[in-house]
């Protein structure tokens, strides 16, 4: 699945375990629920994905884009919790800049 385009798919809930995604486009993906477990996402594009109570233990995000993405009750490659709304908080930021 290396260097796949997946924008927008509906991955939830899909065993993605041990996945080589690297490179891949995955820009708006709904990821929410999905094991990434020791996946490869080295280099992928996860902007503005969904990965509310997705599972990334031990996966690899080396150069992984994730601007804008969604995270709430996501298990981080390091085995913490990340939960937070700052999504929204851009997106007023980015529409602030761009009225200026």
């Amino acid at each position: 699945m290396q260097g796949l385009d997946l924008r927008n798919t509906d991955l939830s809930d899909a065993d993605l375990s041990t996945a080589n995604l690297s490179q891949a486009n995955l820009n708006g993906a709904d990821l929410s629920g999905a094991s990434l477990f020791q996946a490869n996402l080295e280099g992928a594009d996860l902007d503005y994905a969904d990965l509310t109570d997705a599972d990334l233990e031990q996966a690899s995000l080396i150069d992984a884009q994730m601007r804008m993405a969604i995270f709430g009750n996501t298990i981080m490659p390091d085995g913490t919790i990340r939960d937070d709304s700052c999504a929204e908080e851009e997106v007023e930021d980015e529409e602030t800049v761009h009225e200026t």
